[in-house]
């Protein structure tokens, strides 16, 4: 069960945002309490799935999972995931078989009431919002800013002038392109080098080699998983690595979208979502994985991370400091 939390130790990006005690770890936060939720034995969901007389015990997966839907919006994506693998657990339990039985049993019974409390919780947030700033709660926002804002980031100028705005926002409204964003901006390396350890205001970073070597691990990492799992030629596991892998790409696609067609942030801390998705696959999976290869692995990207945050992003600060 420690596997579920092997993501918080692969990445210094993690401890650097824990430090701040913010909105963005936060729902990282949730999201690795509702992994064990999902994954633990001895969680509250798991206990349920035995228990036919005692509802409340799904409650705390509900209400996390609520939670997070009204959190970041980079989470809906880890969100969608959980449904998922909610439905699937059901499935396993069936014995993958879709039948009726599946649709009495108490798994599937308890997705449904964790979808009612999450989508109660979302609703009673969007109800209480509308209440408190009525339902032109963006027109009073968008004025709000035209008064406030900076020189560029006024919604005015973004509607009249989109040229005179800041230089990262809407590119493609100004005529960019997403090969411009990769090659000439550098998304997918900005992205990933910040993913794995940038501090400061985004200009404090590690020597190149250092996150070459993280990144290959990272991959190699996913690579032996994905091998490991085609190799036991077993379609509920190759379904359920090539679902994971898919929700993992859509976290990259949407962090791109939103650079190219709001704001460009490539930044690490949007793609947390991946953590969540890859301590559920790696649990669901790991009868089918090496227990040394996978320690090795993860040890020498834990043994990176801590170099990185120690002697990059600490010294930094000792630094200033002194």
């Amino acid at each position: 069960d420690r596997l579920i939390y092997f993501p918080i130790v692969i990445t210094p990006q993690v401890w650097y945002i824990a430090s701040y005690i913010n909105n963005d770890f936060f729902p990282f936060f949730v999201m690795m309490v509702l992994c064990f939720e999902f994954l633990d034995n001895r969680s509250f969901y798991n206990r349920s799935l035995t228990n036919t007389h005692s509802i409340g015990l799904i409650f705390p997966a509900g209400v996390l999972l609520g939670i997070l839907l009204i959190s970041k919006s980079n989470y809906i994506v880890f969100v969608i995931f959980s449904v998922y693998y909610l439905i699937w657990n059901a499935l396993k339990l069936n014995q993958f078989k879709f039948n009726h039985s599946l649709f009495l049993g108490q798994p599937f019974k308890s997705f449904l009431l964790i979808l009612i409390c999450a989508i109660s919780i979302y609703t009673i947030r969007i109800g209480f919002d509308t209440y408190q700033n009525g339902i032109n709660k963006n027109e009073k926002l968008e004025h709000y800013a035209n008064q406030f804002a900076a020189k560029g980031f006024k919604p005015i100028d973004i509607e009249t002038n989109i040229q005179k705005t800041h230089t990262g926002l809407r590119l493609r409204e100004k005529g960019e392109s997403l090969k411009s964003l990769l090659i000439k901006r550098h998304w997918y390396k900005s992205s990933m080098n910040s993913f794995f350890g940038v501090y400061g205001w985004m200009n404090i970073k590690a020597p190149e080699l250092y996150y070459q070597w993280i990144i290959f691990l990272s991959y190699l990492l996913i690579i032996y998983a994905g091998t490991q799992l085609i190799l036991t030629f077993q379609a509920n596991n190759i379904i359920f690595l090539v679902i994971s892998c898919f929700f993992m790409c859509m976290m990259m696609v949407a962090s791109l979208y939103h650079s190219w067609t709001y704001d460009f942030q490539p930044q690490g801390r949007y793609l947390f979502p991946i953590l969540g998705i890859l301590s559920i696959l790696f649990h669901e999976t790991r009868e089918y994985l090496n227990r040394y290869t996978l320690s090795l692995l993860i040890s020498l990207m834990f043994a990176f991370s801590f170099w990185s945050f120690l002697f990059i992003g600490v010294y930094y600060y000792i630094d200033k400091l002194a």
